[in-house]
């Protein structure tokens, strides 16, 4: 709808759709600009099967299907479509912003709760699914400013992702599906269970929510949106500007050049770098450091920039290798030649390195053969050994891509060491890739839409099939097939597969238990004086362990000189926050990592927030939340350990392990190293992602067992300390060492120095120095809490020294109490009021200094 006068422009277009279930039941060709055949070699298919929906095991569960999960509708003209010369629907094969057409997209939550409308550009998504014997496309989203709004603010994810985006994908099945081949293996949950697993894997990932698709009221199926791992997706989980991010990923390409490398967003030289190192080649530890941004001595070089990160790589490879996916990041359907189904991200900053992203993970998750695939048996760790034609190749940088890679770091005995290591984490004990992690994170999704694949089965179930697939006959059969007879043995045939490529060892790392109990836990919270037992259990070699959070095993398999003799077994006593690292050496050979944090309760108390610049100078023309920082501080005797805490709310960050705070000592966090380092002249602990909410927000510290450390909300208004807000001066503590509860504002101030003083107490030399700076106004601030229930407290600022009364009155003029009465020195003072006995209703707080007075108003509840 729009609004129209003569003479005047006409409004904004309003969308708003109302869905009928019996319609959609009973849909069928629609007849009027719809196509009613195929345009351009394009299938089109409308109905729902009037089969499934009247079936007697569905005829009473399809409304419940159709309202299981939230509707997406699209709305768009029809010729945008479907017009045989434009229309994107039916010419899917063609790309860029040239087939970009608008559309209306609206979210409708069955249960009535707030959804969104917003216009955006509209896309065909895939590659080989844009094919016109494909009925059922997927289609990517545009939030752009020339439709309307810039972005779509709204928290698709919850809080698992970001709350605002530029772009999204709505993924359907292509490979395995009902609607494209028929195909009975159909469970619409491949993709999406690698990036879940990454995720677990504590990686970056792409979130995924499914939904019910309607296409100008035309009921299109199942789809599932995923985050596009590109530029503005790093820009919002790691920070810095999307400008500073090249994004690398497979193009099609051409007839004569199929499935080559292309640059998304930034340019192609950084991964070039990597290429020229991986020709070079990694069997000296020259080049496998180089990659790594450290030197010759193993540490890291801040001249040289961080190609890779080598445990994301890894990790990424484990998914691959476990799933068996033969299409990504290299496909056997070129007989693994070319690359495909893969992104990378890199920062150009040069202190993360190229992270790898699970993407198109569908040709996954097989049990029987499938051609060029053989099954539960698939062997993605070796294929660059393969005798016959599919042998794995890379001659040219244009078909460069992440399995290459990391074959060719295999000649490095250091990367097999830390692939062992990784691979340990993640595939034992409760590891991400145990087969009770897998069935899990596989069966939860599964759970998601065991209803909603109802209206899919009704939809699409008889594309391809002369009898509809339906959830019961096809789709839990084969959700059940890969609960039961994937996951239980795929993982010891992949560990198998890995000891034969040297990536993994039969030796048998420490046992670590206490009470007679065996520690499966990567971290647990503990009490101090807490007794662990470390067991070997093979015939040979002995146990080497740390507890100070460094490697047992030195560079080259030499023992480190930190770590400590166990023989065949070694009691360890935990008095303080500890790591303990421990393997088993027999000769030369060494057993994978096995590591546990051990997290003394009441320990991380002495841990504080004591400076947060969330909103820097306004005027700054480099600002866009660039120059945020937080510094955390030791206020305690004894070092703390911070491996693997995590701030989840406001900012994300996840502290390095072996990260320790020796007393006294701070970690400064920024939102753009490069800028931070440049105003300040020195380098910021890390990176967070994310942005400080110049509004205020809630902040929260995790430890590594995810217990709370802290939280609290710090704010803007008075009475916090309003310079902190785009004047250009930090919050920080009045007390440098933060007693007290930190959500109190009253135990807050603005820094003495404009863009605060990171990395150090905030404390001003000099004759005026003191705790709180002296006022540049007299001031009366808000009551706080308001309203409140029982007492309240009021800030004033008191220019220069003399005579001041503070009364509470209400609303019909009578005085209740007075607060202050007597000479006040210049500075800021904070006075309680106790309501006691006082009725609910508004008060007001009355200040006079002098001629000068002020009132503020404040609400007593009951």
């Amino acid at each position: 709808a729009v609004s129209m006068k003569k003479g005047y422009g006409s409004s904004n277009v309003k969308t708003s759709t109302y869905l009928f279930l019996d319609r959609i039941k009973s849909q069928g060709y629609p007849g009027g600009a719809w196509p009613p055949s195929a345009v351009n070699g394009q299938v089109m298919d409308y109905n729902m099967d009037s089969r499934v929906v009247n079936d007697n095991r569905y005829k009473n569960l399809i409304d419940d299907a159709l309202l299981d999960i939230p509707t997406l509708s699209i709305s768009t003209d029809l010729e945008n479509l479907f017009d045989p010369d434009s229309g994107i629907y039916v010419n899917a094969q063609f790309h860029g912003e040239k087939w970009e057409r608008p559309c209306s997209v609206e979210l409708i939550h069955p249960d009535g709760a707030d959804g969104f409308q917003i216009d955006a550009g509209l896309r065909i998504r895939g590659g080989w699914s844009r094919h016109g014997d494909c009925p059922k496309h997927a289609f990517r989203l545009f939030f752009r400013g020339r439709y309307g709004k810039g972005k779509l603010d709204y928290p698709l994810f919850g809080k698992e992702g970001a709350g605002e985006f530029d772009k999204m994908d709505l993924r359907t099945a292509m490979n395995y599906s009902w609607s494209y081949y028929g195909d009975p293996l159909n469970i619409m949950n491949r993709d999406v269970f690698s990036r879940d697993a990454q995720g677990e894997m504590g990686q970056p990932y792409t979130r995924s929510r499914y939904y019910h698709l309607v296409l100008d009221g035309m009921y299109w199926g199942l789809y599932q949106t995923q985050e596009r791992s590109e530029a503005r997706f790093a820009e919002t989980y790691f920070g810095g500007s999307h400008e500073d991010y090249d994004v690398v990923k497979t193009d099609i390409g051409d007839w004569w050049n199929l499935y080559v490398v292309e640059a998304t967003d930034g340019n192609l030289d950084a991964w070039k770098d990597v290429w020229n190192l991986c020709r070079q080649g990694f069997s000296s530890n020259n080049n496998f450091f180089r990659i790594q941004g450290l030197g010759s001595d193993g540490k890291r070089n801040p001249s040289l920039p961080v190609l890779v990160d080598i445990n994301n790589l890894i990790d990424y490879m484990l998914i691959i290798f476990l799933t068996g996916n033969f299409d990504a990041p290299v496909t056997k359907f070129g007989q693994n030649k070319g690359p495909n189904n893969f992104y990378a991200i890199y920062n150009r900053n040069g202190l993360s390195g190229f992270k790898f992203f699970a993407q198109d993970n569908e040709h996954t998750l097989l049990t029987d053969e499938r051609s060029p695939g053989v099954g539960i048996q698939e062997n993605r760790v070796n294929i660059s050994g393969l005798s016959d034609g599919y042998r794995m190749t890379v001659d040219d940088f244009s078909k460069f891509h992440p399995q290459w890679l990391h074959f060719r770091l295999t000649s490095n005995p250091e990367y097999r060491m830390r692939f062992a290591d990784r691979a340990y984490r993640h595939l034992f004990n409760k590891g991400a890739l145990t087969p009770e992690a897998n069935s899990r994170r596989f069966s939860g999704r599964a759970d998601e839409i065991r209803l909603a694949i109802i209206a899919e089965s009704a939809r699409w179930g008889d594309s391809r099939s002369g009898s509809p697939r339906t959830r019961d006959d096809d789709w839990a059969p084969q959700i059940r097939n890969v609960v039961e007879n994937y996951f239980p043995y795929r993982n010891d045939i992949v560990i198998s597969q890995m000891i034969d490529e040297g990536l993994f060892t039969p030796l048998k790392t420490v046992k670590i238990s206490s009470g007679g109990s065996e520690i499966l836990d990567a971290s647990m919270g503990v009490q101090s004086g807490y007794q662990v037992t470390l067991v070997n259990l093979n015939p040979a070699g002995s146990i080497r362990y740390t507890t100070d959070g460094t490697d047992p095993r030195a560079v080259e398999g030499a023992v480190s000189h930190t770590a400590l003799d166990g023989a065949n077994q070694a009691e360890v006593t935990v008095t303080r926050t500890t790591l303990l690292k421990a393997r088993i050496r027999n000769g030369s050979a060494w057993s994978p990592l096995h590591e546990i944090l051990f997290t003394v309760a009441g320990e991380s108390d002495a841990l504080k927030i004591t400076e947060i610049h969330y909103h820097p100078l306004d005027q700054d023309t480099l600002n866009d939340g660039l120059f945020e920082f937080l510094e955390i501080k030791n206020t305690g005797s004894a070092s703390i350990d911070l491996s693997r805490m995590s701030f989840v709310n406001g900012i994300t960050y996840t502290f390095p392990e072996g990260s320790v705070l020796p007393p006294d000592a701070f970690w400064v966090l920024a939102s753009d190293p490069d800028r931070f380092r440049l105003r300040y002249g020195f380098n910021a602990t890390g990176m967070y992602a994310g942005r400080l909410d110049n509004s205020g927000e809630r902040l929260t510290l995790l430890d590594a067992a995810q217990d709370t450390v802290m939280t609290f909300r710090y704010g803007d208004e008075s009475p916090w300390p309003p310079e902190a807000d785009g004047a250009g001066y930090s919050l920080v503590p009045a007390n440098p060492d933060l007693p007290g509860d930190p959500a109190n504002p009253l135990l807050w101030r603005r820094s003495w120095e404009t863009h605060g003083s990171p990395g150090r107490d905030d404390i001003k030399t000099g004759p005026e120095s003191g705790v709180v700076p002296l006022p540049v106004e007299t001031r009366l601030y808000d009551g706080y809490p308001n309203p409140f229930n029982a007492a309240a407290t009021f800030l004033f600022d008191l220019e220069s020294p003399g005579p001041v009364t503070v009364r509470i009155f209400d609303m019909r003029g009578r005085e209740i109490a007075q607060l202050a009465g007597g000479f006040y020195s210049a500075g800021r003072h904070a006075l309680r009021w106790d309501a006691g006995g006082n009725t609910a209703g508004i008060y007001v707080c009355r200040m006079q200094a002098g001629k000068w007075a002020q009132n503020r108003k404040i609400l007593l509840l009951k």
